[in-house]
């Protein structure tokens, strides 16, 4: 399992993406997470809730967000392909 770690000044915040997790998995992200409350932030990423456990999920908060239309996802792609060169 690989976490991302970033560092927002005393915070840190992990990232897990769901898609590859597996079952035998969530227990060991469920201790990491009880272990490092006081300074890190976790975010889970993935489209099925129903593949993360329920013991993990009374501990996070829900965000959903909707898909982006074609011109959202074109005038990004195009501030991206500028800001490259």
């Amino acid at each position: 399992m690989v976490y991302t770690f970033f560092m927002i000044s005393f915070l840190q915040l992990g990232v897990q993406d769901v898609y590859d997790s597996h079952c035998n998995m969530w227990s060991s992200f469920l201790a990491v997470m009880e272990k490092f409350t006081e300074n890190t932030r976790f975010c889970l990423i993935g489209n099925y809730l129903t593949k993360i456990i329920p013991a993990l999920q009374s501990r996070c908060t829900r965000f959903r967000f909707g898909p982006l239309d074609n011109e959202q996802m074109t005038s990004r792609l195009e501030h991206v392909i500028k800001s490259e060169g």
